[in-house]
């Protein structure tokens, strides 16, 4: 099987020094069932260029899990007056080194909701850091109760030349929704799915710069066991590496 490696969303912010390393079991669920076996990525705050090699060496893959908020000072702005912004400064440190050492060695990357954010933010790109307060047209992104996570909350539309639109092989997917942030500008990724309401919904990079790429903001990881795209897109991840 392929070994991936998942950067996770199991901190804990409200106890820094009993942070914890781990990410929601659906993720490593969906994986395995496509192919290959997780390894959680613990955070670390410094890493030298030879511990990164060192530490992605022997994995065919990564993929970056939900978790927190990207810190707004990593796309230079300040922090929007009532933004609920919850900064996982760990992770906003790591993460970043984890990516770009990726896509120099051209190892398959994908990702989901902060992981989504991360690699728009990492490339270049920005955030709407509160969806509510700055796309005053948007509809609810967030959980209506803890059983919505599980349904799909709305529609999204792909752009019928992406590969996201190859993978899933359709141009509309309903998917869960939780999350109050979004993709502003998308950095060196290309924008290819967009909700009703125009909130980016999915990015992924030009052919030829990695061999997945492809970055989504809804939890696929959830929808596995009723929804075959959900599936088919942990199936096309673990398939390039």
């Amino acid at each position: 099987m392929k070994r991936v490696l998942l950067v996770g969303d199991g901190r804990n912010l409200a106890v820094p020094e009993r942070a914890t390393d781990g990410a929601n079991h659906a993720y490593s669920k969906a994986l395995f069932e496509a192919g290959a076996i997780t390894y959680i990525a613990p955070c670390y705050q410094t890493m030298t260029d030879e511990q990164l090699n060192q530490y992605v060496n022997g994995f065919d893959g990564i993929f970056f899990a939900g978790g927190y908020d990207v810190n707004p000072e990593r796309y230079k702005e300040d922090l929007y007056a009532d933004a609920q912004v919850k900064i996982d400064k760990w992770r906003d440190v790591f993460e970043p080194q984890i990516l770009l050492l990726a896509l120099k060695q051209k190892i398959p990357v994908g990702g989901a909701c902060r992981g989504c954010q991360n690699a728009a933010v990492t490339t270049g790109g920005s955030l709407y850091q509160d969806i509510a307060l700055q796309l005053k047209m948007a509809s609810t992104h967030t959980l209506a109760s803890e059983a919505a996570r599980f349904s799909p909350q709305h529609r999204i539309k792909i752009d019928d030349d992406s590969r996201l639109r190859e993978v899933i092989g359709d141009s509309k997917w309903y998917v869960n929704s939780r999350h109050h942030q979004s993709v502003r500008e998308s950095g060196d990724f290309r924008v290819v799915a967009q909700a009703d309401d125009g909130v980016v919904e999915a990015i992924e990079l030009p052919d030829g710069i990695n061999p997945f790429g492809i970055f989504v903001q809804c939890h696929p990881e959830d929808m596995v066991g009723y929804c075959p795209k959900a599936r088919a897109f942990f199936q096309a991840f673990v398939d390039s590496l």
